[in-house]
Order: structure tokens, then C-alpha cells, then sequence
């Protein structure tokens, strides 16, 4: 009864730990623009549809003529927008240039929050609420078997 005990506290404590040390490897990812372990780590189509989903303008529900056909214009052109700039580079200058408190060498001093917010959901803010902080979403991702960023809420 003692190992399954022990079997149990042991996996809990690796599952507690398993996203922070994701963080630590996109932090090195991130300061050595390392692009194949930022690919790993982040979905890159996954932060697409979730800054075009946050862009899209409202639709124009039962409207006939104009209206919907401005709406309908600018929602494919705003996912031709994200989907020209929110690449990896577009990821990595976006954490850069958001951080403080960080140095060259880490970017970990910069967290002021990361704890989980569901079983296979995890955030990340760089900065304090109310001074535009950056949110960066993690979800355990079962086929790829391990945390990756996909979401990303900048100011």
C-alpha cells in the first residue's frame, strides 16, 4: 500500500512539474532562437486561429447586401493578415519584446504568474495584471505528448 502511495505522490509531483519545465525549454528556445525546438513548443496554427477568432468582426447575422459582405471582407482578410505575420519569428520578438525583468541569459525572471488553470491547461503572464501583461496558454497535447503554447493574448 506504501509503493502505490508513493507511486501516486511521485506521478503527481512529475505531472505538477511537467509544464514548468516545458517553460524552461521554450525560455531556451526563445533566447537561442533555437526554431526547431520553438516549432515543438508551439503551435503555431493553433495561436493563427486563436488571434483571427479574437480579430474577426462581428457577423452580420440576417443582414442582406453590404453589411454582411463587409463583414464577411474583412474576416478573410484579417486571416490573411495573421496568417502572413503570426509565424515563429513573429512569436519570439512578440515574448522579447513584452518581457521585463528578464536578462540575456533567462527570460524566467520575467514570469510573475504560471500556474495551472484546468487538468491540461496551463498559463503563463509575463508582467503584472493592468500594465499589459503577456498571456501565454499552454494545453497537454496527447498526440504530440507534451505542453505546447497555443495561445498567445498580447496587449
Amino acid at each position: 500500500m506504501r509503493l502505490l502511495f508513493l507511486l501516486v505522490l511521485l506521478g503527481a509531483v512529475a505531472y505538477a512539474g511537467w509544464p514548468y519545465y516545458e517553460l524552461m525549454q521554450l525560455d531556451r528556445a526563445v533566447i537561442h532562437d533555437d526554431e526547431r525546438a520553438l516549432s515543438e513548443l508551439v503551435d503555431i496554427d493553433s495561436v493563427r486561429r486563436n488571434i483571427e477568432a479574437s480579430w474577426a468582426p462581428a457577423r452580420a447575422e440576417g443582414q442582406e447586401g453590404p453589411g454582411q459582405w463587409l463583414a464577411k471582407g474583412m474576416q478573410t482578410l484579417s486571416a490573411d493578415v495573421v496568417k502572413r505575420t503570426v509565424t515563429l519569428p513573429w512569436f519570439r520578438e512578440t515574448v522579447l519584446e513584452r518581457i521585463s525583468g528578464s536578462d540575456e541569459d533567462s527570460l524566467l525572471p520575467g514570469v510573475d504568474f504560471a500556474c495551472f488553470e484546468g487538468p491540461t491547461r496551463f498559463l503563463v503572464r509575463y508582467g503584472k495584471l493592468g500594465e499589459q501583461p503577456l498571456h501565454l496558454y499552454m494545453d497537454l497535447s496527447f498526440r504530440e505528448w507534451g505542453w505546447r503554447v497555443r495561445a498567445v493574448y498580447p496587449p
